[in-house]
């Protein structure tokens, strides 16, 4: 398949992991969001897929919030260990919205 893409994902989800250990209050949704939204653009511009901000923003809205949800809601519930948890779990749902980007261009290409 297309090793730079999958690359990327990689780099972007151990990105994440490592931002989600920062303790600030908050700064999953501020931090996870954007890097999410990078992920989404980098991996379809390294599959040399072109796609809308908007389209990438649509994306991101719908599986990173719940997963930047998720991720906040593991750290919080589990007190003093939740951020061990919580990082392993970031990483995985980021490197999963860079398949589930590399998914989608494939099958925009098939349907065209």
């Amino acid at each position: 398949m297309n090793i730079k893409a999958r690359l990327l994902a990689l780099v972007g989800a151990g990105v994440a992991a490592v931002l989600v250990l920062v303790p600030l209050p908050i700064a999953d949704l501020f931090v996870m969001l954007p890097m999410q939204f990078f992920i989404v653009m980098a991996v379809r511009m390294a599959s040399g897929q072109s796609m809308n901000p908007l389209g990438a923003g649509k994306l991101v809205i719908g599986y990173a919030l719940l997963g930047t949800f998720l991720s906040f809601v593991l750290c919080n519930m589990i007190f003093l260990i939740g951020k061990l948890f919580a990082a392993p779990f970031a990483f995985f749902w980021c490197y999963g919205l860079g398949e589930l980007t590399l998914m989608q261009g494939a099958l925009s290409k098939k349907k065209a």
